[in-house]
């Protein structure tokens, strides 16, 4: 979206920007000082492009408040990935001991790690579009953009499995728990038998 004056400034921060922030808050339960200074500074360039009485001054403060602008959405993105691929950390942290390989017949493990690795290549194309500098800013937003959409999908796909999982988990520890029970009987069972050996050839 191009950008030119006050009135867009305002069309592009209601549009974009300010659902933008409520996402972000919504789903960090916070807001980032980096994200907050860059919204601080637009509207200090907008500002100042209102009060200006020269065209050249209200163009060049128009400008830095746009900059701003696609900051903001970048810096949005970013730190939505962040949160995603943060989670996806957790879920693997919280079901270490579950053998997530034979969740739903063995379905789940491969289309995880395949949501996954979609998410972050779309991470890392937007971040080499975004060396490109100004002219590849829309690509990158965009990119960052579906970057954002693949984590969500990944979060959507583990809700839709969470009674699966919650049925292997509880499965695989009543497994596990029996396979030390019938351990422990065996050992035990083989002192006692080993003892009453030992005490008949006495």
């Amino acid at each position: 979206m191009e950008i030119d004056t006050i009135d867009e400034l305002y069309k592009a921060y209601h549009n974009d920007v300010k659902r933008l922030l409520a996402y972000v808050e919504a789903e960090l339960e916070e807001f980032p000082i980096a994200i907050l200074n860059e919204v601080r500074s637009l509207y200090d360039h907008t500002a100042r492009a209102y009060l200006s009485k020269s065209k050249e001054a209200k163009c060049k403060e128009t400008e830095s408040a746009r900059r701003h602008i696609v900051r903001i959405k970048l810096d949005c993105c970013k730190v939505l990935c962040a949160q995603g691929e943060k989670r996806i950390e957790e879920f693997h942290k919280n079901y270490r001991r579950i053998k997530l390989g034979e969740v739903d017949s063995g379905d789940f493990l491969p289309e995880l790690t395949r949501l996954h690795d979609k998410a972050k290549t779309m991470v890392r194309r937007a971040k080499y579009a975004e060396k490109s500098g100004e002219e590849g800013r829309e690509e990158t937003f965009s990119l960052f953009q579906e970057a954002v959409i693949s984590y969500k999908r990944i979060e959507q796909f583990i809700d839709r499995k969470s009674e699966k999982l919650a049925w292997s988990t509880s499965n695989q520890r009543r497994y596990f728990w029996s396979s030390h029970l019938i351990t422990f009987i065996i050992g035990l069972l083989t002192g006692c038998l080993s003892g009453l050996i030992m005490w008949m050839l006495r």
